[in-house]
C-alpha cells in the first residue's frame, strides 16, 4: 500500500507526524488517538494515548516530558494497571530539568515504563497481544471495563 494514498492525519506535534509517517512506511497497522482512558487524579479525568498498535500497546510520543505529564502517567497507570502504555521520546537522554540528573529514560525505568527513542521498535510491533483481561466487578455488582472509551470512529491504518 502506498503511503501517499492514505489521508494525512492532523497530529498535535511534528514528532507524532514523523512517527506516523514512519509506521506507514513500514506498513504497520495502528490507530491514532482511538481511545480515551479514564483515570483519577484528585477528580476523574481522561487521557488520550497517541498511538495504539494492532496488538493493543499504547505508545505516547513525547518531545518534552513535563512534570505534569509524569504525574498524569503515574495516575493513569494506577487507575488502569492492565493497560500497556509505553513512551517514544525524541531524545531519551534529556534531563527532567536543568538541575536534575535524571533523564527521561531513567524516569521510565524507575517507574516501570518501557521506552524507545525516535522510532517504535519492531519488537513492540511484533509482540503478541495480551490475553483478554477479565472484567472487574464494580461496587454496584455490575461488570465494567477498566476505563476505556472510544474517542470516535475507529481509525485503523496500515
Amino acid at each position: 500500500m502506498a503511503t501517499s494514498k492514505l489521508p494525512r492525519l492532523r497530529t498535535r506535534s511534528t514528532l507524532e507526524s514523523y512517527t506516523i509517517d514512519n509506521l506507514r512506511e513500514r506498513q504497520v497497522a495502528f490507530e491514532y488517538e482511538p481511545d480515551r482512558v479514564k483515570y483519577t487524579q484528585h477528580q476523574e479525568r481522561t487521557y488520550t494515548p497517541d498511538i495504539k498498535l494492532a496488538n493493543g500497546i499504547y505508545v505516547e510520543v513525547k518531545g518534552h516530558f513535563t512534570s505534569l505529564d509524569r504525574v498524569k502517567h503515574l495516575a493513569v497507570r494506577k487507575s488502569n494497571p492492565d493497560l500497556d502504555i509505553r513512551f517514544l521520546f525524541q531524545r531519551a537522554s534529556n534531563r527532567l530539568s536543568k538541575t536534575s540528573h535524571t533523564t527521561y529514560a531513567k524516569w521510565c525505568e524507575k517507574n516501570g515504563f518501557l521506552w524507545a527513542e525516535k522510532h517504535i521498535p519492531q519488537e513492540w510491533i511484533n509482540e503478541k497481544p495480551k490475553s483478554k483481561r477479565k472484567e472487574k466487578k464494580l461496587g454496584s455488582g455490575k461488570l465494567g471495563s477498566v476505563g476505556l472509551t472510544s474517542a470516535g470512529p475507529e481509525r485503523l491504518y496500515n
